[in-house]
């Protein structure tokens, strides 16, 4: 369910981990939520649920980090985290947890929450996660690791240079473009 347009999308329905310190926003886990049993419901509508939750995978998410030593104190985490199970996850952990409980919330934390809509909006748009044509969920994970990996080196280029993800990708694909040109005009001299 996308919550823009509140109706359900085709798209990836991931789950990112996304660790952030001193102004730099570094990806260290992801899942996907892979919806492989088929149902009718109540409505008479085929549809299609998932073996494991989005809560199972954030947990699974959370774990990998503390044992990957990730040095962080704060979980932030959507309204859709918010649950019970979740929060006795984090605090067993000696982890402190930050939830979205209402919507519009503003709040000196929600600036720290748009660190995470900025990932997903260069994802999105400099990452092309939606271009993909792939069917197969092993190729679509594929695409979508690449993806990371594009959004990745243009925040590692951010740091280096002080520009943002979209100044960036155009200063790159500005040079492509003289590139090609500069080899259009040797080919059609030869």
């Amino acid at each position: 369910m996308t919550h823009s347009k509140g109706r359900n999308v085709k798209g990836f329905n991931i789950i990112n981990l996304l660790y952030h310190s001193n102004g730099i926003s570094i990806p260290v886990g992801f899942g996907v939520v892979k919806k492989t049993i088929e149902f009718i419901d109540e409505n008479g509508k085929k549809k299609r649920s998932s073996e494991v939750t989005k809560n199972e995978i954030a947990r699974d998410l959370i774990k990998g980090a503390i044992q990957r030593q990730i040095p962080f104190t704060y979980i932030l985490m959507d309204s859709g985290f918010a649950s019970k199970e979740n929060f006795e996850f984090i605090t067993k952990h000696n982890k402190q947890f930050i939830a979205a409980i209402t919507l519009c919330l503003r709040t000196p934390m929600s600036q720290e929450r748009w660190k995470v809509e900025e990932y997903h909006k260069s994802l999105k748009s400099n990452g092309a996660i939606a271009k993909s044509l792939t069917k197969r969920v092993t190729t679509q994970i594929s695409h979508l690791v690449m993806s990371m990996i594009a959004v990745f080196k243009l925040e590692c280029l951010r740091i280096k240079d002080h520009l943002n993800h979209f100044a960036l990708r155009a200063k790159v694909l500005i040079k492509a473009n003289l590139a090609a040109m500069s080899e259009l005009k040797k080919l059609c001299c030869a």
